[in-house]
């Protein structure tokens, strides 16, 4: 991915586009799943793209085991619930019930 998309990528999750702390995550997470520029933009609910939010929060140890985990960060509290057998649908709902409840300085510690 160029650094391009990694921008579009970074400002369509929801990220500043001055924080990059988990670039080559989002990198890789979106190379593995073959999201593009194109898809991220056209195409918001694409199943690409639940699977790259479930491949990062996977490798960032958000999701461990089908399971969310988060710790110390009080407004993720109703995300810590969710559930689904669709590993990638859990991702998807993961990062919009994050996006929808936390600050921007909380989101920032995923993103």
């Amino acid at each position: 991915m160029n650094k391009r998309a990694a921008v579009v990528l970074l400002l369509v999750i929801g990220a500043t586009s001055g924080y990059f702390s988990n670039d080559e995550k989002l990198e890789e997470c979106a190379k593995k799943e073959g999201v593009t520029t194109n898809i991220l933009i056209s195409h918001p609910n694409d199943m690409k793209i639940k699977c790259f939010y479930h491949c990062y929060f996977e490798m960032t140890k958000v999701i461990l085991n089908g399971k969310v985990e988060i710790h110390g960060i009080k407004n993720s509290e109703p995300c810590l619930e969710l559930k689904d057998s669709n590993k990638c649908e859990l991702g998807f709902k993961l990062s919009n019930c994050l996006r929808t409840n936390l600050k921007e300085y909380e989101w920032r510690q995923f993103f």
